[in-house]
């Protein structure tokens, strides 16, 4: 497999992406959804998954100014930011208090970071800035009582990605992966929709994830694998 995406930064698709492209950025878990809506989150710590599910909009132009299934008034959530920070993740009701907040640690322990918390740090990693803040705003939303709740959490990252504009440089991006795969199945719908909401960090964080697989390792399950590595968060 480490073969394949190294091959596609000979293609348009890729070589643009390796570059510096406007891209989306995703949280994930095993189950790919093939466009008709859902998110998903792991945590390392725990392997629990959360899971959900939402509409996608229609793309109306490369513009990013596509109507659909979320959004205020309709609208899909852009993928450029206000300029927000990560820093939005330590202000939150589900902060805990090693991070200055005022919310409980989770786990059957009590020892470990809220799912919220440590996933909202995730999303400004690999999430596009738009998604990013539209993640962080609805993780805003949950109540201290709720900071353990993984449920409230599935459910902004489905949120998140029904509101996010469709990316036609994602949906190129996978049509060259599976290209590259040729007679090796590859679900290109399922990997529009699981990276819609990539950045271009969060897309090179999985080019290189798989192109660090065993070659042995089939297109679909490396990148199955990948998405659930680089969407994870620690406990």
């Amino acid at each position: 497999m480490a073969s394949r995406l190294l091959s596609l930064v000979g293609l348009g698709s890729a070589a643009t992406l390796l570059g510096a492209c406007i891209i989306v950025g995703p949280g994930g878990s095993k189950r790919h959804d093939n466009g008709t809506g859902g998110g998903y989150l792991t945590t390392s710590s725990t392997t629990t998954t959360t899971t959900g599910t939402g509409g996608a909009g229609g793309d109306t132009g490369s513009g990013g100014t596509s109507q659909g299934g979320g959004g205020a008034g309709g609208g899909c959530v852009p993928a450029a930011g206000t300029g927000e920070t990560e820093a939005v993740c330590d202000t939150m009701n589900i902060t805990p208090e090693s991070h200055g907040g005022a919310a409980f640690l989770c786990g059957p322990n009590s020892d470990q970071d809220p799912l919220g918390h440590a996933s909202c740090h995730r999303a400004f990693d690999i999430y596009k800035a738009g998604q990013a803040e539209d993640f962080a705003a609805c993780l805003a939303l949950i109540g201290v009582e709720s900071t353990c709740d993984e449920a409230m959490v599935g459910d902004c990252v489905s949120e998140v990605y029904a509101d996010a504009c469709p990316d036609p440089f994602i949906d190129e991006t996978c049509q060259g992966i599976a290209d590259v795969c040729g007679a090796d199945p590859f679900d290109v719908a399922a990997c529009s929709w699981a990276l819609k909401v990539f950045s271009v960090s969060g897309v090179n964080q999985m080019i290189d994830c798989v192109n660090a697989t065993d070659p042995a390792v089939a297109c679909q399950p490396a990148f199955d694998a990948c998405f659930d590595t680089v969407t994870a968060v620690g406990g």
